[in-house]
């Protein structure tokens, strides 16, 4: 049961940290549980409306109702809302700038929840909530050591340690 109780101390510029905790994994797959069904059952359609929107110039429901509303440059705000709510799910995922997709993720979640936007039909006010939870805990509690953050942050601390060796 090593990897409950997680070490601070490193040893090597080899290895990240010198143990795994729990909080690694709860990270890994919190990433996990909220980037998936994000990206599949909320953004993807929209996505995909989306793009038929900017290109084919077809009608997109989300772009009406965001006009509806007043907005300046809706169709512009709408296809970026869309992106944010792709991209930043899929940046959660690999763990890569998570920290800073978590916040984007959760500001523009919020932004549908206070304007009362039809994202996805299976997007209610509970859902909004959960997922504006999670991104909250990631934007605390970092990516964890399964992530493109720490791989990177590894590979710094080696490039740091090699320099200080020479």
């Amino acid at each position: 049961m090593a990897f409950l109780t997680p070490s601070t101390s490193s040893s090597s510029a080899d290895a990240p940290r010198a143990g795994l905790g729990l909080a690694d994994f709860t990270l890994g797959w919190l990433r996990l549980a909220a980037a998936v069904p994000m990206f599949y059952y909320q953004s993807w359609s929209q996505a995909q409306k989306a793009w038929r929107f900017v290109w084919s110039q077809e009608a997109w429901p989300l772009a009406e109702k965001v006009t509806e509303m007043g907005l300046p440059q809706p169709p512009v705000f709408a296809v970026t809302l869309i992106f944010l709510l792709t991209v930043c799910p899929f940046g959660l995922l690999i763990g890569f700038l998570t920290r800073v997709n978590a916040v984007i993720t959760c500001v523009a979640l919020g932004f549908v929840f206070m304007t009362g936007l039809i994202v996805s039909p299976w997007l209610n006010a509970q859902t909004l909530l959960l997922y504006m939870g999670v991104a909250v805990a990631l934007a605390i509690g970092g990516p964890g050591l399964f992530s493109m953050d720490a791989l990177f942050a590894w590979a710094r601390r080696r490039r740091k340690m090699k320099k200080q060796r020479a």
